[in-house]
Order: structure tokens, then C-alpha cells, then sequence
């Protein structure tokens, strides 16, 4: 068998790229989200003006076995010190305007993602003019697949929080049951509190875009009133999820969920189905005079048995340590951050800089 080759195309080559793209993830059953074309040419058109971007195609034999998209930038920090980065996927947006990919790799069948990350390994080493190679947000499979082929590549792993919905379904199929007492206790409770409540589930485009702009309304609100931007602050990143909606709802691949209570919204659910998996992103939530009341874990739970009932196997509240995500879960998945360092004198200064500095770390591994 011949060994692969990796064709890299630049950004003015995306309509030769994308087709083949669609091509080799047409011909894997149930491809992951995040590498998946629509994905892909979501974040173009939104950040593709902003990140130098490359498109990398791996070929055995004429055959597209592997695709990726190659990022390129600097760190911040002191000019004379800023890393040069190379990424693996749709990751490098300008500082503020991220949209946070999780369950990110490589495009490639299963039996064929080692050989691609070798590829690319081989490939992106041999090339001058850059400093790091990072991998923000893998799945662990592809994430060991690039560190078996690259052992100087530094993997950190992340637990993402997540609720087995087939096991609950397997028993019971009540999820509040499935919880812990302490936060089945407080959903309880905030039921009774917050009187009939009523779940809508987006079915349509106009229904799907209320509840997103609803949500990034009442998300805003909560963290602007904290002092914090919020995770749509940003217009490129709103645009990138208007058109993700567009894309991923006829292929009902997009949850966006809304509760009322008294005719009133007091939450709205936003998340993404990957390989039958709802992967939770970001919601919008009123604040109540009672404290008690807990309308962000109510809208989960009934969310989580929406998707319970729709078939889904997984609720999956991607990494982090907040307290409600370990309370809904009852098992955790892991994404891994990986960091390949070239020994060149450019990252050893900036590391000693940072040592110098003694900067506290960023929440993720290698920010």
C-alpha cells in the first residue's frame, strides 16, 4: 500500500477543496460536526478574512483519505516574542471572536486517522516559518493519533461533563430520576415554584432563529450586567451560528429549546447534534426574585428529556468545571489541547518571559 500524500491548497482553492471535502465526508457513516464541511464553510465566511487558512488534503492512490483545514497566526504578547502558530481545524480566531470548537480532528475514517496525522506531521514539520503546532479541543483519538506520530507533541486532557442518555433510557427513561439527590432536589423544587411550564423544541427556520435570538439576548444581558463581553459579543461569531443554524437544521443536527413559564421565557437552550450526541453550547437565562428557583437546571432537565425522547444517546455539556454541568452529568467524556514546540530560540524566550512574568494561567491548558 502506498504511503499517503499530503496536498496542501491555499485559501484562493476552497471550491476545489470544499468539493473534495464533501466527497471523502460523504463516504463516512455519521462524519463528526466540527469537521464536517458546513462546519467548515460556516467559519470561512466569517473568520476566513481574519485567519490565514490553508486547506490540507491527504491522498493514497489519486484518493482523498484525509482533510483538514491548517490555520496560521501569532500569540499575543510582546512583539518580538509572539509565537508563530500553526492549527489543526477551525481554531486562531482573533482574541474575543472564538467560536471554542470542541470535538475537533482530523476529517478522515476511523481506520484511516493515523495514518493521516502522520501525514500531516510529516508534512507541516517539514515546512519553515513557524514555531508551534497546536490542537485546540481534540477528541482524544485524533489527539493520540498526532502524538504517536509527533512524541514531542504535549497532550493535556479536559473532562467534558456529560449525562448517558441511553442508559437512562435503558432503565427508566426518566432523567430527573437519573440525578443526584442534590439537584434533582433543587429541579423539584423550582418546578413547583415556577408553576406550568411548557418546552418548545425549534421544528422550523423562523422558530429556530426566535429562540437563538432570544437566547443571545438574555445571555448578553446576564454577563454585560457582570461586566464580562459574553460569548456573543462578537458579530462574526453571531453570524458563524446563524448561518450554522441555517445549515444543520434540515438534517435536524441543531437543538434550540425554549421554556416558558407563565407565557413568559425564563430559558433558552442552544446546542449541536454530533454522531446522535447533543452537545451543549450556550444558553440564555432570566434572573428570578426567588433564588431558590433554578431556571437554568429546569430548562436543562427538560431539555435533556426532550432529546432522551427524539433518540439521542448522549447530553454532552463540553468542558468545563461549572458547578451545574458536574451536577446534570453522570459521566464525563474527554477533549484533549495539544501543543508541539519547535526547539527554536523564539519559544524558549517567550517561555522565559512567561516564567520571569509568573502570569497566572488561562483556563485552558495551553492559552
Amino acid at each position: 500500500m502506498t504511503d499517503p500524500a499530503v496536498r496542501l491548497l491555499s485559501a484562493a482553492d476552497a471550491g476545489e477543496a470544499g468539493a473534495r471535502w464533501r466527497e471523502l465526508e460523504a463516504s463516512i457513516p455519521d462524519p463528526p460536526l466540527a469537521r464536517g464541511w458546513d462546519w467548515t464553510a460556516a467559519w470561512l465566511r466569517h473568520y476566513g478574512d481574519v485567519v490565514s487558512h490553508r486547506f490540507a488534503l491527504v491522498e493514497r492512490a489519486g484518493a482523498v483519505i484525509g482533510a483538514a483545514l491548517v490555520t496560521s497566526g501569532r500569540a499575543s504578547g510582546r512583539a518580538e516574542l509572539r509565537l508563530r502558530r500553526l492549527q489543526i481545524g477551525t481554531a486562531g480566531e482573533p482574541e474575543g471572536e472564538g467560536v471554542f470548537v470542541e470535538y475537533n480532528g482530523v476529517l478522515a475514517a476511523p481506520a484511516a486517522v493515523d495514518a493521516v496525522a502522520r501525514s500531516l506531521v510529516e508534512a507541516l514539520t517539514a515546512e519553515r516559518g513557524w514555531d508551534e503546532l497546536l490542537l485546540d479541543g481534540f477528541e482524544l483519538a485524533d489527539a493520540r493519533a498526532f502524538a504517536a506520530a509527533a512524541p514531542e507533541l504535549v497532550l493535556g486532557e479536559v473532562a467534558s461533563p456529560c449525562t448517558d442518555l441511553a442508559a437512562i433510557r435503558a432503565a427508566d427513561g426518566d432523567v430527573l430520576a437519573a440525578l443526584g439527590k442534590g439537584p434533582r432536589s433543587r429541579i423539584r423544587r423550582s418546578l413547583r415554584g415556577m408553576g406550568v411550564l411548557e418546552g418548545e423544541w425549534a421544528t422550523d427556520g423562523d422558530s429556530a432563529h426566535a429562540i437563538f435570538d432570544e437566547l443571545v439576548a438574555l445571555h448578553q444581558a446576564r454577563w454585560e450586567a457582570a461586566g464580562k463581553p459574553g460569548a456573543f459579543a462578537s458579530p462574526r461569531a453571531v453570524g458563524f451560528h446563524r448561518d450554522l443554524i441555517d445549515a444543520l437544521l434540515p438534517r435536524e443536527r441543531v437543538v434550540l429549546y425554549r421554556v416558558h413559564a407563565a407565557g413568559e421565557t425564563v430559558a433558552c437552550i442552544y446546542g449541536m447534534v454530533d454522531r446522535n450526541r447533543m452537545l451543549f453550547y450556550q444558553s440564555g437565562v432570566v434572573e428570578l426574585d426567588d433564588q431558590k428557583l433554578k431556571p437554568g437546571l429546569v430548562a436543562h432537565a427538560l431539555c435533556m428529556q426532550a432529546c432522551l425522547e427524539r433518540g439521542l444517546d448522549a447530553y454532552d455539556f463540553l468542558a468545563g468545571d461549572s458547578r451545574y454541568k458536574r451536577e446534570l452529568a453522570t459521566g464525563e467524556e474527554r477533549v484533549a489541547w495539544g501543543r508541539l514546540s519547535r526547539a527554536t530560540i523564539r519559544p524558549l524566550m517567550s517561555g522565559a518571559v512567561r516564567r520571569l512574568a509568573r502570569r497566572p494561567r488561562a483556563v485552558t491548558p495551553f492559552d
